[in-house]
This record gives C-alpha cells, sequence and structure tokens, in this order.
C-alpha cells in the first residue's frame, strides 16, 4: 500500500450467509483492520481505505507494506464457510 492508498477486495458470496467480515492483515499475518461485510449472494467487493481501526475505535492511516486480506463468513447454523476471493495485488493511489 502506498501513503493513502486504496484497495477493491472481491470475493464470492454463497446463499445463505448470515454473517461475514473482511480481515485485513499486516506481513506478520496481524489483523489491523476489522469489519463486517454485505452477505448478499454472488460477487460483491469491498473498498479498504487504507485506514485502520484498533480495538478502542481509534482510526490511523495504515503504513506502507504490504497487506493481505481473508473473508470470514457463517452460515445460519453458525458454521464457517469458505469464499472465494479475487483481486489480490499492490493497493494503490
Amino acid at each position: 500500500i502506498k501513503e493513502g492508498g486504496i484497495g477493491m477486495l472481491h470475493y464470492e458470496m454463497p446463499e445463505n450467509i448470515k454473517s461475514a467480515e473482511v480481515l485485513i492483515l499486516n506481513d506478520k499475518g496481524e489483523p489491523v483492520h476489522i469489519n463486517k461485510i454485505q452477505t448478499q449472494a454472488g460477487l460483491n467487493q469491498y473498498k479498504w481505505d487504507g485506514k485502520i481501526i484498533d480495538n478502542k475505535g481509534n482510526i490511523t492511516l495504515a503504513k506502507p507494506g504490504i497487506y493481505h486480506y481473508a473473508i470470514k463468513a457463517k452460515n445460519g447454523a453458525g458454521e464457517d464457510v469458505k469464499l472465494k476471493t479475487y483481486g489480490i495485488g499492490p493497493i494503490s493511489e
């Protein structure tokens, strides 16, 4: 990510998902941003503006570097569901 960068993350949501969240991970695999996402079935996208929100709600901008993302989703029975994700690449201005 470059300073002030934006990332478009794409994911394919199956049907019958009750809850989902996106996790932005730093180069050590530690989450730096977690947010609830829409659970509409089909191809969806999430726009990450490079902001990091800590557990106290403080917001800072991510330092330039490499970040990864993961999507966690649960179905109506509370079981984890694996999703297809797209859009691996640099986050740029």
